[in-house]
């Protein structure tokens, strides 16, 4: 995938609603514009604009001359303090109108059972069904962990430890750019850091450090201390616990079976749109700061 921009038809961005809620996902039939959708109702536009970076990018190139364009995206590596800080202040126009979930990826927030225990179509006790989800998460715990330790040093190494060069009187000829080349990147300095970020130790130290973070120093991952759920993702664990046909069945008016994607955005929607059902905190918050912006005279 390259670095471009997809932005949106214009035509589709003109609707009868002046405020555009751009968020994660490939079409309108991703999950987060669909959430949203139901969530937030006709007061606002939600379209999807590709992933995480590319809103990122937009978010911070439209913000100045688009007050009305708001950005949705997923916790990723984000800390609890980038995280907290756009929560305090959005949407803030003079800004960019970026706001981050708390949790790692949107479906998180459905994997907690006294949320999704709370679907009509769900076959098992709400104690059942968390036992079933952790067990998922426990089994794919090393993995994400080290995942995480993936993404920090991928990070660290987009930073800018080699000067570009500037000076064009130092490339006289072919040989000797390449041999300035090499010599810049084994430079001392730099071989230093490649290898401390990639010596065993230094990874060891990592893992720990993010195994920590994410089962707060306990390897019995549980509901009660529910912090993992801004580390794991959750996309491959509501869908593997949402297609069980012996924790969710969903039937058309036929008496067939609804499976796959059409189940899981069944359940979805029948929770989002029952008003008996508590939502998480993040939906009824956002929903509340999104209504109250629209209430306020574009400027």
């Amino acid at each position: 995938m390259t670095g471009k921009i997809i932005f949106p038809d214009p035509k589709e961005a003109i609707t009868d609603a002046k405020h555009i809620l751009f968020v994660e996902g490939d079409s309108k039939n991703s999950i987060d514009p669909k959430v949203l959708r139901l969530l937030l109702g006709n007061n606002i536009n939600v379209l999807p604009l590709g992933p995480s970076a590319h809103i990122r990018s937009a978010a911070k190139s439209l913000y100045r001359y688009h007050p009305s364009y708001y950005f949705l995206i997923d916790r990723d590596h984000f800390t609890d303090e980038e995280v907290e800080e756009c929560w305090g202040k959005y949407p803030d126009p003079d800004r960019d109108n970026l706001l981050i979930w708390r949790l790692r990826e949107l479906e998180n927030y459905f994997l907690n059972p006294s949320f999704l225990g709370k679907s009509r179509f769900c076959k098992i006790s709400e104690e059942e069904l968390e036992e079933e989800v952790l067990k998922i998460v426990r089994k794919r715990l090393y993995m994400e962990t080290a995942n995480h330790v993936i993404i920090r040093i991928r990070e660290d190494f987009k930073k800018n430890w080699i000067k570009i060069f500037t000076n064009p009187n130092d490339f006289t000829d072919r040989k000797d750019t390449v041999d300035l080349l090499t010599t810049t990147l084994h430079s001392g300095n730099y071989t230093k850091k490649v290898w401390n970020a990639l010596s065993k130790r230094e990874i060891e130290s990592l893992f720990e450090y993010y195994h920590d973070k994410i089962t707060q120093g306990s390897e019995n991952i549980s509901f009660d201390n529910p912090k993992w759920l801004k580390y794991v993702k959750g996309k491959k664990i509501l869908s593997g616990i949402i297609g069980s046909p012996s924790f969710f069945e969903v039937r058309d008016r036929a008496g067939n079976k609804i499976e796959k994607k059409a189940k899981l955005d069944f359940i979805i929607r029948d929770l989002l749109l029952d008003d008996n059902i508590v939502k998480p905190g993040d939906f009824t918050e956002l929903k509340k700061l999104i209504e109250k912006r629209i209430q306020i005279p574009l400027r």
